[in-house]
């Protein structure tokens, strides 16, 4: 992912606002609202980017445009975008190479509120999308339930059957011997407390964000906060709250800015099964992918910060004892 509005945002060199940006096509010219999260509102529609809105604007009088690149023809107050996106990466990379301890980020790497909000709202669209998509499938006739030959799947309650996407995947354990952990996890007790109050409020699902550090040099991520996120609700009211959660994208630049304050950063996600075993759903898997593509998590490859995510299940009658089962989890290259 290269640079965005959102991340301008985040580095005040513009700000949200009604009109903020404008371009000129045909000797008009065109305003659009700068949202939060560094979507551009205009005509009324939404778009990721601004060259989308520039190749939206010229579509108007000649529909065959194919692309465009809106850093070149879209100002901001009477700023080229392309210069301020010129001074952000200038900037971005004297602070990379200051050599000050920290850790060596590049531009798009950097998790401020509007860049947090604008991969949580692309998240959202992926799932709604993937949820359409699955709605729309012919719906298979009620089978026994099988053993997949790699993993075992069970269906959910309030899942279309076991080909349904909140069908239940068994998570592998690493192994020592065959195949070691890439990095270390723990969670101090604070945060694992707050994600099972959390869990123990209510019988539907609940969502939230884990805020952290990690270490390069031990490969240890460390989970210091878990910060509840609002939930967007899902279909009817009632209608499956107790087995799929969404995030609302709105909840995120406060979280990201409470994690800000303490010198902390966004290091994963955790939700709850209230009453269902722990193991993560297809549509759970999906959404770990997306974060941690998203939030740039490439341990595979020796860099960047990984991404983690755990279910918390309160009420499960499987559970031996009143504990919570916590299962933490990612998605493996």
């Amino acid at each position: 992912r290269g640079v965005t509005l959102a991340h301008l945002i985040d580095a005040r060199l513009i700000a949200p606002g009604h009109g903020a940006v404008s371009t000129t096509y045909n000797d008009v010219v065109h305003h659009a609202d700068v949202l939060p999260d560094g979507y551009v509102a205009w005509d009324g529609r939404e778009f990721a980017s601004v060259s989308a809105f520039s190749l939206a604007v010229k579509r108007k009088t000649n529909p065959g445009r194919k692309a465009d690149d809106g850093w070149k023809c879209v100002s901001y107050m009477g700023t080229p975008l392309d210069r301020l996106k010129r001074r952000y990466e200038e900037e971005s990379k004297a602070g990379s190479s200051r050599g000050d301890g920290q850790e060596n980020l590049s531009a798009t790497e950097t998790m401020g509120p509007a860049v947090a909000a604008a991969a949580a709202r692309e998240i959202a669209a992926k799932t709604a999308a993937a949820k359409l998509r699955e709605e729309s499938r012919p719906k298979p006739p009620p089978r026994r339930r099988g053993v997949n030959r790699a993993l075992m799947m069970t269906a959910l309650p309030g899942a279309d059957g076991v080909n349904g996407d909140l069908q239940m995947v068994e998570c592998e354990v690493y192994d020592d011997d065959e195949r070691a952990q890439p990095w270390r996890l723990s969670a101090t007790p604070e945060a694992s407390f707050l994600m099972d109050f959390h869990s123990h409020l209510c019988r539907h699902e609940i969502i939230g964000f884990l805020g952290g550090t990690w270490d390069p040099r031990t490969k240890c991520l460390t989970v210091k906060r878990a910060l509840p996120a609002r939930r967007l609700v899902l279909g009817a009211p009632g209608e499956n709250a107790n087995v799929e959660v969404e995030l609302d994208p709105e909840s995120v630049p406060d979280i990201v800015e409470a994690l800000d304050r303490d010198g902390l950063r966004v290091v994963g996600w955790y939700h709850s099964h209230p009453v269902f075993s722990t193991h993560p759903s297809l549509r759970d898997i999906e959404n770990q992918s997306n974060y941690q593509r998203l939030f740039r998590d490439d341990e595979a490859k020796g860099g960047g910060t990984p991404f983690v995510g755990a279910i918390v299940g309160p009420y499960a009658t499987t559970n031996k004892d009143l504990s919570s089962d916590v299962r933490w989890f990612h998605v493996a290259p």
